[in-house]
């Protein structure tokens, strides 16, 4: 039988060419049933220059259910705006306003025809939403990781493209974007920038086997660390600006638009606050056991997460504001509403109070 029974919906799924699909349901029990009812599942709205798959769903009157999406005719109202395939795959073009339109599908069956409708919104994608700037780890320096863009409709890779001259150079953090849509890929050796509209290779930067970190994007340059030195590049042409010699490994950076300035922490015991202008140093303060990128809050304080605690340091000069020994802790401290957030292995979700560094609640994570 070339159909499978899903006992949770009671819906039989039917893939490959057209004439497999006519195969398998003149030969299962949907032979001599009567078809009732066909529907339409895919996403509600797509992003203008943007593509989404839709798939029809035949019901019989013995309750099961059939994917039959090869077997339909599709069509669009109107169809001004976007097209459809056979196979469900919705493409769209560019709008200067939300679109509204209908995906329409007509299904036949011994003599029985039902027709199916959704409606899709083709969303106008204005050029600050066209690339939501993505400068840093989890986006933002209060590392909240939030963004109100619309993601993947599908699980479907649109395309790849090889980053680094080899394989073998491995991913090293988390790719960021800025607003023009440029994507900064960093990799053991070097960086790589992107061009995310046509997906071709703008610049790569070797700075040798040296980058342990996902770099920070600030007006128009590219900073990032490693074991050797901290650097900042010219986000456009890849050109170095400047780079200084770090005094040991770097654990990730968090830029300070106030002050100017970058912070990260060494395997020195120390945090470091340098001139995004020049590389400078403007001071050094010692943070022992730090384990992870700093944050920022909103009122300019660095938070930083160690093995034994998490830390509050002023941005002005680095001077330790509190000091929560908490544990274990592991991962970046998220900051939101006053509150900074931290964890470890083994360790409860602990919410903090960002002005005093006091536990306001605790919670056991996994425990009964």
């Amino acid at each position: 039988m070339f159909a499978t029974l899903l006992a949770s919906r009671s819906r039989r799924w039917l893939t490959g060419a057209s004439i497999v699909l006519l195969a398998a349901l003149g030969t299962n029990d949907a032979h001599g049933q009567m078809l009732l009812d066909l529907r339409i599942e895919g996403p509600p709205a797509v992003l203008e220059n943007g593509s989404a798959d839709y798939t029809a769903i035949a019901t019989f009157d013995d309750g099961n259910e059939y994917e039959v999406t090869l077997l339909c005719d599709w069509s669009l109202i109107p169809g001004d705006y976007a097209s459809i395939t056979q196979f469900g795959r919705l493409t769209t073009e560019e709008v200067t306003e939300d679109q509204d339109i209908i995906v329409h599908a007509v299904f036949t069956w011994e003599d029985v025809t039902e027709e199916a409708s959704r409606d899709v919104t083709i969303v106008d994608v204005t050029e600050d939403e066209g690339a939501d700037p993505w400068p840093e780890y989890q986006r933002t320096a209060s590392r909240l990781g939030r963004t109100s863009t619309i993601g993947p409709q599908t699980p479907r890779v649109e395309w790849s493209i090889q980053f680094a001259p080899t394989s073998e150079e491995a991913l090293v953090g988390s790719p960021v974007m800025d607003a023009a849509g440029r994507i900064f890929v960093p990799f053991i050796a070097g960086i790589t920038c992107i061009d995310s509209h046509t997906r071709a290779v703008l610049w790569q930067f070797q700075a040798g086997p040296s980058i342990l970190e996902t770099p920070v994007l600030h007006e128009g340059r590219v900073l990032f660390g490693g074991f050797e030195y901290f650097r900042c590049l010219d986000a456009a042409t890849g050109d170095q600006i400047w780079a200084m010699p770090t005094p040991a490994l770097t654990r990730g950076t968090v830029a300070d638009p106030d002050a100017g300035t970058v912070c990260f922490p060494s395997d020195t015991d120390q945090l470091h606050a340098w001139l995004i202008e020049d590389g400078s140093e403007v001071w050094t303060e010692l943070s022992a056991d730090v384990s992870s990128a700093p944050s920022l809050d909103p009122l300019f304080r660095v938070v930083v997460g160690a093995f034994v605690a998490t830390r509050s340091h002023a941005t002005g000069d680095g001077a330790t504001i509190w000091d929560a020994p908490l544990g274990s802790g592991l991962g970046v401290r998220p900051i939101d509403n006053g509150r900074v957030y931290s964890s470890g292995q083994g360790q409860p979700l602990y919410c903090l109070d960002a002005n005093t560094g006091e536990v306001i609640w605790a919670n056991c994570l996994g425990s009964p």
